[in-house]
């Protein structure tokens, strides 16, 4: 009988991501903190103002008096993602259909894939972060009106497209990368068994 190997349990800790809001981010320690912790702040003021106000306001009113949201993570491990169901079906070998980054939890969760985004070029990581960010603005959108076509994960990306072109963001070019360089991290991916 094989024996399935455990994940180690990390040593989580709570680093400061954008302090003027009391906004911090959990890493297991693994990968570049001081980097992800650049590119978050350097995406952030990239987003436009009113929608940096409209994901801080969100978050607040969804926070616990002993949880705060938004909850932020860099994890090593893929199977600690929320993976849609594109991801279910065995697609890891396909950059395309890779989960990088999530967004989870009526928008209140984001989670980053910690060897992505340490072998990103910080332009490229921006993309990935900002993508995530424009989940968690679509999120908001809905709970203030109801839009079918933000029911269509096509129509979700599309827009998602237009949003980080309208702030210079080239999400095709972090894409390209990924399959150019690093197609190794997305297969496969799932965890460690035996």
């Amino acid at each position: 009988m094989k024996k399935k190997l455990k994940r180690p349990e990390p040593e989580w800790a709570r680093l400061p991501l954008l302090p003027e809001h009391g906004i911090n981010f959990m890493t297991d320690g693994h990968g570049d903190a001081e980097k992800f912790i650049r590119v978050f702040r350097n995406t952030w003021n990239r987003l436009p103002s009113e929608n940096r106000r409209q994901l801080l306001k969100y978050w607040q009113k969804r926070s616990l008096p002993k949880f705060k949201r938004p909850h932020i993570d860099l994890a090593n491990w893929m199977s600690d993602f929320n993976l849609d169901e594109r991801h279910d079906k065995g697609k890891y070998d396909d950059p395309e259909a890779a989960a990088y980054a999530t967004c989870s939890g009526d928008g209140t969760h984001l989670a980053f894939w910690q060897p992505v985004m340490d072998q990103l070029p910080d332009e490229h990581a921006i993309s990935l972060i900002a993508h995530e960010l424009a989940h968690a603005l679509i999120i908001i959108s809905l709970t203030k009106k109801k839009n079918p076509d933000l029911d269509d994960p096509d129509m979700i990306h599309a827009y998602i497209r237009k949003y980080l072109s309208m702030i210079g963001i080239d999400e095709d070019a972090m894409r390209q990368w990924v399959t150019e360089n690093a197609p190794e991290l997305v297969k496969g991916q799932k965890g460690l068994e035996e």
